[in-house]
Formats: structure tokens, sequence, C-alpha cells
């Protein structure tokens, strides 16, 4: 942990992207365990999501196509506002990224698209926005339909399921 607190801003950017992208997926490995079964998904497309046609409202209550972000700086994740784990967790990693970016801190779009769109409806999205400080304008919460929410998953090699009660795994 030293280490890390004395490394310089940009190198802590890099070292928090390398965990995100290797590290914390060997953790949720699609392994049967406790129970839980294994979850088949499919490989990410090699099709740009900026030409998927779906339609996605976002916090305004606005219609937006993907294609808006094509040519600039995004980083997206999908999750849903219910969440009580790793969703909170996803959006401090987020605005960690953001506040590493100093003077580009706004030129970066932050785009979250819901994995839950029947509960996640703009006025949700634009609560949480606000709790947790991640509501200024390059940030984009979408919802949209359960099959574009499931073709963008499938598209970015997102691996979900509802669970029972209601949850996502």
């Amino acid at each position: 942990i030293s280490i890390f607190l004395q490394m310089k801003s940009s190198l802590k950017i890099l070292f928090l992207l390398f965990l995100l992208i290797y590290a914390v997926p060997s953790f949720f490995k699609a392994e049967a365990h406790d129970g839980h079964t294994v979850m088949k998904g499919t490989k990410p497309s090699s099709k740009s999501l900026y030409l998927l046609q779906s339609k996605w409202l976002n916090r305004d209550n606005k219609t937006l196509k993907l294609e808006y972000f094509k040519g600039k700086p995004v980083i997206m994740t999908m999750l849903y506002t219910t969440c009580k784990n790793s969703c909170p967790l996803i959006m401090s990693h987020l605005k960690f990224l953001e506040n590493g970016l100093k003077e580009n801190k706004g030129k970066v779009n932050f785009v979250v698209v819901t994995l839950d769109p029947n509960r996640d409806k703009p006025e949700v999205f634009r609560k949480f926005a606000l709790k947790h400080g991640a509501g200024k304008a390059n940030w984009y919460y979408l919802n949209g339909s359960q099959d574009n929410v499931s073709v963008l998953a499938a598209l970015l090699g997102i691996k979900f399921k509802k669970t029972p009660d209601g949850e996502f795994m």
C-alpha cells in the first residue's frame, strides 16, 4: 500500500486500470461454485457499438444513439442502481479515474448503461448521479429496452442474468 501511495497520479490510474481489466475479472471466472450455475455468455463482437441503431433514453429523458459518442473519448460501464455491492464500487472507481484526469476531466465521457431498464428510469438515474457526485454534463446514464441492453452487453462481452430476487449477477 505504501508503494501505491507514493506513485504519481498517472501511474495510479494505469495501475487501477490494469486491476480493473486483468486482476478483477480473474476473481469472477465462470465456474460453478456454492450452488451457482455457470453463466453462458457470448464473445465480444467485432462490430462497433457506434453502428447499433438502438435508441436510449438519457437521464434527461432525451433519446440518444450510441453513435453520438463516436470519435469521443468514452469510458463505459453497465450496472444497475439498486445494486448494493459491486456497483457502488464501480462508481467509486470511475470517480477516481475522472479525478485523475485533472485538466482533461471534462473531455472524457463517462457512460453508465443500466442492466435493469425496468427500474432504472431517467428520474432514478438523476438521483443516482447526484448520490454518487457524478452528475456533470460529461456523465451519461442510459436506459434502453431489455433487448438493447442484451445486445450491447453481448457486444461488450458482458455476461449477466437476473436472479429470482431481482438482483443481477
